[in-house]
């Protein structure tokens, strides 16, 4: 489900607003937010290393290390202002996707109702039933590995 957030670089006023997955699949052991490398670099953010990680079926993928470690992030709604919460932040080679973990969307305090494939905030009123964003895929980028 895609959902609308803010994500800036911390102390920082560069910051972007972009359509994000909300994959209550992807576990990440840590609220984590997956970023496209054109993104990273329109954050300001810098590739410092790479590791491997292994996917949710066990098969394994370069994980990029980024400078600063972490990015804040913000739920996008129309109707108030969200708080900003703090998260690590990644990259993997081909990503073209934002992609949010388990973990954030739960600091996010998202609630995602697959029926009718809508979401609401915890704190929303009853029968609050917000409608997902728009898919925003980001051009893949030929990248090196080193």
């Amino acid at each position: 489900m895609w959902i609308k957030v803010r994500i800036r670089k911390p102390s920082s006023d560069i910051e972007r607003v972009v359509s994000a997955y909300a994959n209550s699949g992807y576990e990440a052991g840590e609220p984590t937010i997956a970023l496209p490398m054109s993104l990273v670099s329109s954050l300001g953010l810098e590739r410092r290393g790479i590791s491997l990680g292994l996917d949710a079926e066990g098969r394994p993928f370069w994980i990029y290390e980024l400078e600063p470690s972490e990015v804040e992030v913000k739920v996008e709604v129309e109707d108030r202002t969200t708080p900003w919460v703090r998260c690590r932040v990644e990259s993997s080679p081909g990503r073209r996707e934002v992609l949010m973990s388990a973990e954030l969307l739960s600091l996010l305090k998202i609630e995602l109702l697959f029926g009718p494939m809508k979401w609401r905030l915890e704190d929303d009123e009853p029968g609050v039933k917000r409608k997902q964003a728009e898919p925003q895929i980001f051009p893949s980028s030929v990248e090196k590995m080193n």
